[in-house]
């Protein structure tokens, strides 16, 4: 930068960095891939309640799903438990427990569809030993839980590799 009043320039450093998760880090799923990775998670989640494939009840679930699918009007973040309870507890509360094998189970065909960008653990070790914060701030599909992210981190050895994760529910 070149203050207006002096003829010096001023090198600002890089402090820190923030980077994206999904597609960025790591590759996950297209938007035209997203039909069919939504049906794989329902279909998850209808397995880990002991339901059998019903293929009208499976298409009526997921054009509910897609319904879901949209941000609420005030954009707050609409947790996974939420709409699992919706769509999977219309009879009866999920508790706690549940929740989590629901959640658990919808996540399993995303965390399936990831590529780790060949260069991203190169980046942040690089950026680590120049001194630069590096830090990863991301939404995760579906308001899904922010543990389950760090978990998925770490599995692709991203999570000791920034100074901090940040996910929409946190």
């Amino acid at each position: 930068q070149r203050p207006a009043n002096r003829g010096v320039n001023i090198n600002v450093a890089t402090r820190a960095i923030l980077f994206d998760l999904g597609n960025t880090l790591v590759g996950y799923y297209t938007s035209t891939e997203f039909p069919l990775v939504l049906r794989r998670c329902l279909r998850e989640c209808a397995c880990a309640l002991g339901q059998s494939e019903d293929p009208a009840r499976d298409e009526d679930l997921f054009e509910r799903a897609l319904l879901l699918n949209r941000e609420q009007s005030d954009y707050a973040v609409r947790p996974l438990a939420a709409r699992l309870q919706e769509l999977f507890g219309a009879d009866e509360s999920l508790n706690e427990a549940s929740a989590l094998a629901l959640s658990t189970a919808f996540l399993k065909p995303i965390f399936a569809t990831a590529r780790l960008d060949p260069q991203a653990v190169p980046l942040l070790e690089a950026l680590r030993g120049r001194g630069i914060k590096t830090a990863i701030v991301s939404n995760t599909p579906w308001g899904s839980p922010a543990d389950a992210w760090r978990a998925e981190l770490a599995r692709h050895g991203l999570l000791d590799r920034v100074d901090a994760a940040v996910f929409c529910m946190d």
